[in-house]
């Protein structure tokens, strides 16, 4: 005879299967590197039970490309004091489920990475009172919530570490219904072609048309075109588009700040000056 059991374990949820972490963070292009502990910018992954766990659970991530990214859990950010591991998050007992975050932090170099979790741990099942062998025998079905025992998947995620861009101008002004230009460039060779789109923060301020375009291998700027719309100020944003790995989801935010000036009025355009 064939015993089918069903166990009705909860699951988990997670924010996003890929993360996409940018080098340009911060409205700047940061320095930094792994070794001398440089971050740039950093994306959270979310991990939220299904159920709310009925002892305290371990969620354990494994960083399969420590030299790509640094993965550090929620609570070792919040309460590094000697007593929380980085790679671990603790899910409480609680009321309702509470999520917890594993922020993934690039650290220089670019590249397609992986997130894996290990099974979820809890101390509920197996249990020092005897809790070993079945739900049957347990006190309470809650008892096999998030046990180790069983193989509870949670998918793996990629992560992007991307390459960033180059402004060397960083401030643009424009005077009233004119335009202006300024280079963006790419910090490392695409591995396949890019378009990178500017978007303004305020359209009704400063409208940039069009796109620029990079082709495989070229890192060498691209002059944009920014139109003054009317007075104010406005940020630009960079977004590429690519098949590539490096630039395939890679922005940078605040990029530009633009200043679209208010022009003078004359009372008129004819000055009659006496003989």
């Amino acid at each position: 005879a064939v015993v089918v059991v069903t166990l009705l374990f909860p699951g988990w949820d997670l924010s996003a299967s890929e993360l996409h972490v940018q080098r340009w963070a911060g409205n700047a292009l940061l320095a930094g590197d792994a070794a001398a502990g440089g971050v740039r910018g950093s994306e959270k992954l979310y991990v939220n039970p299904q159920a709310y766990p009925d002892a305290p659970t371990q969620v354990i991530i494994v960083n399969e490309n420590p030299g790509t990214m640094r993965v550090q859990s929620q609570q070792y950010l919040q309460f590094n004091n000697g007593l929380n591991r980085a790679d671990m998050n603790v899910f409480p007992v609680a009321g309702l489920p509470m999520p917890y975050y594993f922020q993934a932090s690039h650290v220089g170099n670019v590249s397609k990475g992986r997130i894996t979790f290990n099974t979820p741990i809890s101390p509920k099942w197996p249990t020092a009172s005897g809790c070993t062998d079945s739900q049957d025998n347990c006190s309470s079905p809650y008892a096999v919530y998030y046990s180790g025992n069983y193989l509870q998947v949670i998918p793996p995620v990629t992560v992007y570490t991307h390459a960033g861009f180059t402004a060397p101008q960083r401030l643009v002004v424009v005077q009233r219904q004119g335009q202006a230009s300024f280079a963006v460039g790419l910090d490392t060779a695409p591995d396949a072609d890019v378009t990178v789109t500017v978007v303004s923060s305020d359209p009704t301020v400063a409208a940039v048309p069009g796109t620029l375009t990079f082709f495989l291998g070229e890192t060498a700027a691209r002059n944009a075109t920014v139109l003054s719309v009317s007075p104010g100020e406005a940020d630009l944003a960079l977004y590429a588009a690519s098949d590539g790995v490096a630039y395939g989801g890679a922005i940078a935010m605040g990029a530009v700040h633009v200043v679209c000036l208010r022009g003078i009025r004359l009372s008129s355009l004819l000055v009659y000056v006496p003989a």
